[in-house]
């Protein structure tokens, strides 16, 4: 057996000695280590790392074994105290908000516009000044006595200017809502009375379309009566054949030439009183 000391925690070790030459770790400290070959070696009366004594090695092994529940306590014991005392500094020496100082040139500027623009009584020009401050500053707070003190003036000296202003685009926003339901009034009755058109031109074409014998753009475009429609010329003459009980050379030979679906009923009837001797 081989029995030695850690050189980090002085632990004493003990392993056979087929393990000579080999490395191993210390099963308190976790220190890697060669296992030594021939007599047993004393732990060294000097620390292996340079700059850590003896005691703080120590104090590191046991911090490094310590349970983790032990860990999170004593975190905790260090950290709060460290915010409490962070917290107090940033209170008692905090970043000041320099923004007014910045901004002061700017904002006088900006001032001196307004203040003359209330001058000349132009409240559309009132209104771009004051805005463009308004809006420069916005919620911040102004630090600077004098300087807070004209830009109250000219915020006290704008709420009328702004209220006749807002009137005024109300005014506007009802005018331009009236024209706009008037005009969609006007073109709804134009559409209403352009779809009223539309529908008896159709009526009036169906009426018509319907007392035709042949209409291309019909469908059918054949017609043999008002209820007979038809695809092709034969079909209707043979469906006219039927009606009037003669055959189809017949109603070829004394229909006529007309297009019309009167007519021709005309010319066939005529047709019938005469093959009968009887006159028209």
């Amino acid at each position: 057996m081989i029995s030695f000391a850690c050189g980090q925690c002085g632990n004493s070790i003990a392993v056979e000695d087929k393990h000579a030459g080999r490395r191993a770790k210390c099963k308190q400290c976790g220190y890697l280590f060669v296992v030594p070959k021939g007599k047993p070696v004393q732990a060294p009366s000097f620390p292996l790392r340079s700059g850590t004594s003896g005691p703080m090695q120590h104090s590191w092994a046991a911090l490094r074994n310590m349970p983790r529940n032990q860990k999170l306590l004593l975190a905790l014991g260090l950290g709060v105290p460290a915010l409490f005392l962070i917290s107090i500094l940033v209170y008692l020496f905090g970043i000041r908000d320099t923004w007014g100082t910045d901004n002061y040139e700017a904002i006088v500027r900006l001032c001196c516009y307004a203040e003359t623009a209330m001058e000349r009584s132009d409240d559309k020009e009132i209104g771009n000044a004051c805005e463009e401050l308004l809006g420069f500053i916005g919620d911040r707070k102004i630090e600077n006595e004098y300087l807070a003190k004209r830009v109250a003036a000219v915020r006290e000296a704008y709420r009328p200017v702004h209220n006749r202003l807002e009137k005024a685009r109300h005014d506007r926003e009802a005018r331009k809502l009236a024209a706009r339901k008037k005009r969609e009034a006007r073109e709804l009755a134009q559409r209403q009375e352009r779809e009223t058109r539309e529908r008896a031109a159709r009526q009036a074409g169906a009426q018509s379309d319907r007392s035709s014998f042949y209409n291309p753009n019909r469908n059918p475009p054949y017609l043999a009566n008002d209820i007979s429609g038809h695809r092709t010329r034969s079909g209707a003459i043979a469906a006219l054949a039927s009606q009037f009980e003669r055959s189809t050379s017949w109603v070829e030979r004394n229909m006529g030439s007309s297009n019309s679906l009167a007519g021709i009923h005309g010319s066939l009837c005529r047709a019938l009183f005469r093959d009968a001797g009887v006159e028209w």
